[in-house]
């Protein structure tokens, strides 16, 4: 008489328990590794025949997606044609000569000088190309091949290759390069952003000339201060805000870590609390309004007429003797110092009596090239 189905499957567990005991073990076959997650980069269609950003990077042969919006305002179409390096103006003289075929092709030429291609684009749709960027490294243009546009409606993909500073690139329109300084090249100009070496609450400041500066709202102090381009936020803007933006230079003047550069009664005091106010602007100038242990002060970052960076402090109700941390060359480099007419120096450290600190003036001068 057969075994009944229940009595089975308890003999079959048995048989398997008794010989994983003896060592034998269940073959395993091994999982697939999970497939990496494409690059998005997003790029959008804007007023002025312009995309923004009009750059990006990538690594060859990396899986990427193109995000794409039309967001232009002026009933503009647009498309995202990727081509062969140097065979931009080949593809938009390509696309002129489609005439009547032009809109079946999505003003699209044919020919393997296109690498990728996205439909034509209406004001406020969107698309995506997911496609592998080449192998081989190179700059690689895009550009809109809708009539009329090719010619300022362009830009390029960096692959495995390093991006120039923005106003240095001759893969992309000028006036694009313009679009993605923060200010437009405004001066004196200052933009709440994320900063480099600072804190989340940075301010940059563009200053007359070629001067530019950080300030961190989240200590109330200047952070460093660089000549050169102001700061190039492509990628900051085009992205999540994970990317900072690029400084034009290096800075030539940096704080010391973790330094309040104020004590109020001893230069060796406890660092007071800082607690900020806000700030205003006067023709671009910004002057900080903020706290220090409840004492109120006031700092104007602006540009002498020797053309050097200055802060103008007002602190009118100290309620004894203030020390402000002034040492010539906190980066280790001795390329500028900060001096006043104000006060006593002892060091590194500016004394000031209470008097001599209802305002006073500190000015970046460079002590070597």
């Amino acid at each position: 008489m057969p075994l009944p189905r229940l009595c089975t499957q308890f003999l079959g567990l048995a048989l398997l328990l008794h010989a994983t005991a003896w060592g034998q073990k269940a073959e395993v076959k091994p999982q697939p590794p999970a497939a990496a997650k494409p690059q998005t980069i997003k790029i959008v269609m804007r007023d002025g025949l312009r995309f923004d950003p009009p750059r990006f990077e990538g690594k060859p042969g990396a899986d990427v997606v193109i995000s794409l919006e039309n967001l232009d305002s002026t009933d503009q179409m647009h498309n995202f044609v990727l081509v062969k390096p140097g065979r931009r103006d080949a593809i938009v003289n390509a696309s002129l000569q489609l005439a009547d075929k032009g809109p079946a092709l999505q003003f699209v030429p044919p020919g393997t000088d296109v690498l990728a291609a996205s439909k034509l684009l209406a004001p406020e749709k969107k698309d995506s190309l997911r496609l592998s960027l080449p192998k081989e490294p190179g700059i690689y243009p895009f550009v809109c091949t809708f009539p009329g546009h090719g010619l300022v409606m362009y830009g390029a993909a960096y692959v495995g290759v390093r991006m120039p500073p923005l106003k240095q690139d001759k893969n992309i329109p000028a006036t694009a390069a313009q679009t993605f300084i923060a200010g437009g090249g405004r001066r004196p100009f200052a933009q709440r952003i994320f900063m480099p070496n600072s804190g989340p609450a940075a301010i940059a400041i563009a200053l007359p000339g070629d001067l530019n500066a950080c300030w961190d709202a989240g200590v109330c102090r200047m952070r460093y201060v660089w000549k050169g381009e102001f700061i190039d936020a492509t990628k900051n803007w085009a992205g999540n805000g994970r990317d900072l933006p690029k400084l034009g230079d290096k800075p030539f003047w940096t704080a010391a870590p973790d330094e309040v550069a104020i004590r109020f009664g001893s230069a060796n005091a406890a660092a007071p609390q800082a607690k900020f106010l806000g700030y205003t602007l006067d023709q671009g100038f910004p002057t900080f309004r903020y706290t220090l242990d409840g004492i109120e002060v006031k700092e104007r970052v602006a540009v002498s007429k020797a053309g050097e960076v200055v802060r103008e402090f007002k602190i009118p109700k100290a309620t004894g003797d203030v020390f402000v941390n002034v040492g010539d060359n906190p980066n280790g480099e001795g390329f500028a110092a900060w001096r006043s007419h104000s006060g006593k120096r002892d060091g590194g450290t500016l004394h000031l009596t209470k008097e001599e600190a209802t305002a006073f003036t500190l000015t970046l001068q460079t002590i070597k090239q």
